[in-house]
């Protein structure tokens, strides 16, 4: 199992990481955090380890697709 915790919101920003796995048949799944839509951008912002601050978070949630499910 990898797990790849990163700001990839859009299939093409995960097209790396999903030829990657499978270029070694690996099954993936792309999961998004239920609290990504529920909780503040301020609350994400100050819980991230990265520095990635509020005004940030909300633009990237505004051009992210909520329904969006990658399974390879």
């Amino acid at each position: 199992m990898v797990i790849i915790d990163n700001t990839n919101i859009k299939k093409w920003e995960m097209s790396f990481y999903l030829r990657l796995a499978e270029k070694y048949s690996y099954m993936t799944f792309v999961l998004i955090p239920a609290d990504h839509y529920n909780a503040s951008p301020q609350t994400l912002a100050h819980r991230n380890t990265h520095g990635v601050d509020a005004e940030i978070i909300e633009a990237k949630r505004r051009v992210s697709n909520r329904n969006t499910m990658v399974i390879g």
